[in-house]
């Protein structure tokens, strides 16, 4: 008998905290500003990059969140260009190397893979869904952020000062500057301007981290916040936020 007021007693007990957990639970929602640090390995999606570079919390995360900023504007999005071709890798360099590198033959640098093209396809489509208001498009003069941007904006102007050493006649402290003048540089009002370009050249200015395809939204006015992270498959969730 007593064994079985046992048993009801700590039924009693499973039950109430299954029903405690199933509870929604009141308040206001957790202000994005407020994530926690990074942690390895912490997903990109929204979030962080996987590098163990400085990868600050983003101010902002989600479709809805990420569309309301940007339909705000005054923001830079930084564009790494989309995932590459690592089997020319070698090629590249060597051709860097022995003065054959040309940033008008594609046939002499590291270029997009397949699978790099179809991902900024599909994600260039749900950009221009999106109707982000925008001011100024800037590449560097490399294929491979040429063709990024070419996904996602038409005729954006090509600097080729946004990528060190290759076909570039400026010192690095100056090229340093032209490139920090131009990410502190806010767009017109209402709008925001985009940049495509290298992950080296965003480290060398902020040590921000950013992989191939991704974007990072910048504040022209503090380029040590990271606004918003956006991986390539997540402009989808920012054009249906509409």
């Amino acid at each position: 008998m007593g064994g079985h007021r046992l048993v009801l007693a700590l039924g009693l007990a499973l039950t109430c905290t299954v029903a405690g957990l199933a509870q929604p639970v009141s308040g206001p929602a957790a202000s994005p500003a407020l994530l926690p640090a990074p942690k390895a390995g912490a997903p990109a999606s929204f979030a962080f990059a996987t590098s163990p570079l400085q990868n600050p919390a983003p101010l902002v995360a989600g479709g809805k969140a990420v569309l309301a900023a940007l339909r705000k504007g005054g923001y830079i999005v930084y564009f790494r260009h989309g995932k590459t071709r690592y089997d020319q890798i070698g090629l590249e360099q060597d051709n860097i190397a022995k003065g054959r590198w040309l940033s008008y033959d594609c046939s002499t640098q590291r270029n997009l893979s397949d699978e790099g093209r179809a991902a900024l396809k599909a994600a260039g489509i749900q950009f221009r869904k999106a109707r982000i208001p925008l001011d100024k498009s800037y590449a560097s003069h490399f294929c491979r952020t040429k063709d990024t941007a070419a996904y996602f904006v038409d005729n954006a102007e090509v600097l080729p000062w946004l990528t060190g050493g290759v076909g570039v006649a400026e010192p690095d402290a100056y090229r340093v500057e032209k490139v920090s003048k131009l990410l502190s540089t806010r767009p017109a009002t209402g709008k925001n301007s985009l940049v495509f370009a290298h992950g080296m050249t965003l480290r060398n200015l902020t040590g921000f981290a950013i992989e191939e395809g991704h974007a990072v939204v910048l504040d022209p006015d503090n380029l040590k916040v990271v606004v918003a992270r956006i991986a390539p498959d997540e402009w989808a969730a920012v054009a249906v936020a509409q």
